[in-house]
C-alpha cells in the first residue's frame, strides 16, 4: 500500500457537530457483525458526504465508494491524542448507507474486513500548526506541506504497529503431526469431536496446539489421499497401501490464531473442515514459498473450503486468510 494514498483518518468525538447536536459523532464498532466491522454516523443533522477524490487519486466526484482503505481512528484519551484502532481493507462510502448495524440511530459510512483493537492506544504529537488537520471530524492525506510531518508521524506509528502485529502472528510456531502419528491413529468418526473444546497446548512450554491425528487421518481419507490443490500431483505409496499425502490446517493452527478463533466463534480449528490434503511439495510451498506461490495455492483452497468452514461456524474472508499467511 502506498503510504500517500488510500489512507483515511477519523478523530472521534470532536468537531462542532457534536457540540451543536450533542450526539452527532462517528462511532466505530469493535465487535464483528456478520464477518465485518461497521463505522457509523448519527442519522440526524446534515447529510454526511465524504470527498472520496481526496482519498483515492483514481476517484472523482461521482464515485460512490472506494475499497482497500487503511482507516485510522484517532481519539483524545486523558488529554492525549492517540491512535485508538486501525481497520484494514475498508470500504468508505461517499454518502451514509442504510442501517446495517445493531444501533437504531446509526447509518454505515465505513465497512472493514479486519479491525486492530489497540489495547494500548498509541499517542501522537499534534503540532500547533496542524491543529486543523482533523477539522470536520475527518482527515484525508492532505497535500499541504504544513501537515507532512504529522502525517509521516502517524503513518510511521501505524505501519510499525501493523508490521509487528503481522510478524508476531506469522512467525508463531506451528507443529505438524508426524506421518506415524496420523498413519497409526484411528480415523475419527466424529470429525467435529473438538468442536466444544478450546485449543490446548500440546507441551509444557505452551508453544504448540494439541491436534487430534484421527481427524487429520479422516480428512486425508475423504480426500482419497490426493492433493487438493492439484489432483495430478503424484507422490509414492506407503506400506499402508495409499499414496503419501500430508494434512494441512488451512487456518493455521498456532496458539494465537486458534485462541482468537475460539474467542470469536467458540470453534476449535482442529476440524476436518479446516484440514486439506496436500502433496509434500504443495505443503512446503504454502509454508515457505514466496507470496505469489502461496497466494496461488491459498486462493484455490479457500474457494473449495470456505463454504465448509461457514457450515462449521467460522466465517473468514480471503483477505483475512491472506493476513494470516502474511500475503
Amino acid at each position: 500500500m502506498e503510504k500517500e494514498n488510500k489512507i483515511f483518518m477519523f478523530k472521534l468525538f470532536s468537531g462542532s457537530y457534536p457540540a451543536k447536536y450533542g450526539t452527532g459523532w462517528e462511532k466505530y464498532n469493535l465487535e464483528e457483525q456478520d464477518g465485518k466491522y461497521y463505522g457509523t454516523i448519527i442519522s440526524r443533522g446534515h447529510p454526511y458526504n465524504i470527498s472520496l477524490e481526496n482519498i483515492d487519486k483514481s476517484a472523482d466526484k461521482y464515485t460512490p465508494n472506494i475499497d482497500g482503505i487503511l482507516l485510522i481512528y484517532i481519539e483524545v484519551i486523558n488529554g492525549s491524542t492517540c491512535i485508538k484502532a486501525i481497520a484494514e481493507n475498508t470500504t468508505i462510502f461517499r454518502k451514509i448507507q442504510p442501517k446495517t448495524t445493531q444501533y437504531e440511530d446509526y447509518h454505515t459510512i465505513t465497512e472493514a474486513q479486519y479491525m486492530h483493537k489497540l489495547d494500548h492506544p498509541i499517542p501522537i504529537n499534534i503540532p500547533k500548526k496542524c491543529k486543523y488537520f482533523f477539522r470536520a471530524q475527518r482527515a484525508y492525506i492532505k497535500r499541504d506541506d504544513r501537515y507532512a510531518g504529522l502525517i509521516k508521524q502517524i503513518l510511521d506509528k501505524v505501519f510499525d504497529y501493523l508490521d509487528e502485529s503481522k510478524s508476531n502472528l506469522t512467525n508463531e510456531q506451528e507443529e505438524d503431526l508426524t506421518y506415524d502419528e496420523v498413519a497409526n491413529s484411528k480415523a475419527s468418526d466424529n470429525v467435529n469431536s473438538n468442536i466444544n473444546n478450546p485449543p490446548n497446548p500440546s507441551d509444557s512450554n505452551g508453544k504448540y496446539v494439541e491436534k487430534n491425528p484421527g481427524i487429520t487421518k479422516r480428512a486425508l481419507e475423504d480426500a482419497n489421499y490426493m492433493c487438493e490443490f492439484d489432483n495430478n500431483h503424484k507422490t509414492f505409496f506407503t506400506n499402508k497401501g495409499y499414496q503419501y499425502m500430508e494434512g494441512h490446517h488451512l487456518i493455521r493452527c498456532t496458539i494465537e490464531i486458534s485462541q482468537k478463533i475460539w474467542e470469536k466463534y467458540k470453534k476449535n480449528i482442529d476440524t476436518e473442515a479446516n484440514i486439506v490434503s496436500l502433496c509434500p511439495n504443495c505443503h512446503r510451498q504454502i509454508h515457505f514459498g514466496n507470496k505469489n506461490e502461496k497466494l496461488k495455492i491459498l486462493t484455490m483452497l479457500y474457494k473449495s473450503r470456505y463454504m465448509e468452514l461457514e457450515k462449521y461456524g467460522i466465517s473468514m474472508s480471503l483477505n483475512e486468510l491472506k493476513n494470516i499467511y502474511d500475503i
